[in-house]
């Protein structure tokens, strides 16, 4: 029996209705997916945020608005958030406008933010700090971290300690013999008075070398040069070798 026009019809639009109820489905499940992917980043994010060492936070440019700010900014560094905010923003207009201008600098910077906790021990907290740009061209977002320096100052202190003590240590070890060879010239300088005079030249150039190094030891050796051990080597730094030549030319 053939098919009417209207029957045919009928089952085209229900084949239709099927596909796109499948393709509903099929959607469905997809967002169903992509969101839960989502919601994993977000604990994932939100676990890493609340255990990292850095503090990261997001301010809004336009209306000056604290929009993140990690737990351990709060908990672990004992921050307010409004005075923290505050802090962020008060030159922020100067620093669009700085940027916006030519001045790239102001597009990252890096400044010292001291902390006082509640049990009045200073905390020396860095603040990294980046303007990002919206779809504008402009700077949308302020973001950055919190960084706790505080232990790389004590570390740093004290290795300071560590090189003077090595300094004194070392400029006893130098200034011991030669005071006993300074010494043993004196009293035979004293004591040889039949000594002729190339023995009494040869005393002096001794004694002249003898002071010549202490005057060395105390210019390169002193615990506020040997402070700079690690950092950027002096012009005029000298060897031991260059210690005794210097004094044996005296």
């Amino acid at each position: 029996m053939p098919t009417s026009p209207l029957a045919a019809a009928g089952f085209a639009a229900l084949a239709f209705l099927v596909l796109a109820v499948a393709l509903l489905a099929r959607r469905v499940v997809a967002l169903g997916a992509a969101l839960s992917r989502a919601r994993q980043g977000e604990a994932r994010f939100k676990l890493l945020a609340e255990h990292a060492v850095d503090a990261g936070w997001i301010v809004d440019c336009a209306s000056q608005e604290l929009l993140y700010l990690a737990p351990r900014a709060k908990d672990g560094f004992g921050l307010d958030p409004v005075e923290l905010t505050t802090h962020l923003t008060e030159a922020l207009p100067a620093r669009i406008a700085g940027l916006l201008a030519g001045d790239a600098a102001r597009r990252r910077q890096v400044a010292p933010f001291e902390q006082r906790r509640a049990d009045g021990a200073d905390l020396a907290l860095e603040i990294h700090s980046t303007l990002i740009d919206g779809a504008d061209g402009t700077p949308a977002l302020l973001v950055g971290v919190l960084r706790d320096v505080s232990a790389l100052d004590r570390e740093k202190q004290h290795q300071e300690q560590a090189e003077r003590r090595f300094a004194s240590m070392l400029s006893h070890e130098f200034r011991s013999p030669l005071s006993t060879i300074d010494g043993a010239v004196q009293r035979l300088e004293m004591t040889a008075g039949d000594a002729d005079e190339g023995t009494r030249k040869r005393y002096r150039k001794i004694a002249a070398a003898v002071e010549r190094l202490l005057e060395l030891i105390d210019q390169h050796l002193s615990p506020e040069r040997m402070a700079t051990l690690g950092r950027a080597r002096q012009p005029d730094t000298l060897t031991p070798r260059a210690l005794l030549e210097a004094a044996a030319k005296a």
